[in-house]
């Protein structure tokens, strides 16, 4: 008899414990860094997320909002709330382009670049 159904995998380490496979090995080495990383800025008023807005405008040039975006791979509307947000706690501060006016730098405050 033949059946539909594709052969099931091989388990690649039959009767290993789950606490010694790589996946939940590296999941458990990857939880530290994490909570770390999220706890960080919230002595800033800071969430999780906004770490990373805050790496994008310390490099070398500044950026627009919508390069900024661009390089966090977000939408232009979840970045206008990333740095709203980042702007209220005054850690970053938005400011017309000389060259092109439809443009907003954004730019780290003295507070954004010690957090």
């Amino acid at each position: 008899m033949v059946s539909d159904e594709p052969p099931a995998s091989p388990d690649p380490h039959p009767g290993a414990r789950p606490d010694t496979r790589l996946g939940h090995l590296l999941r458990l080495a990857q939880v530290k860094p994490a909570r770390t990383y999220a706890a960080a800025p919230a002595p800033y008023g800071v969430g999780a997320h906004e770490p990373a807005v805050l790496a994008v405008p310390s490099s070398a040039r500044p950026l627009s909002q919508v390069e900024a975006a661009g390089r966090l791979s977000v939408d232009r509307t979840t970045m206008v709330s990333l740095l709203d947000g980042l702007e209220d706690h005054g850690l970053v501060a938005r400011r017309r382009s000389t060259r092109d006016r439809r443009k907003n730098i954004v730019e780290l405050t003295i507070a954004g670049d010690t957090c």
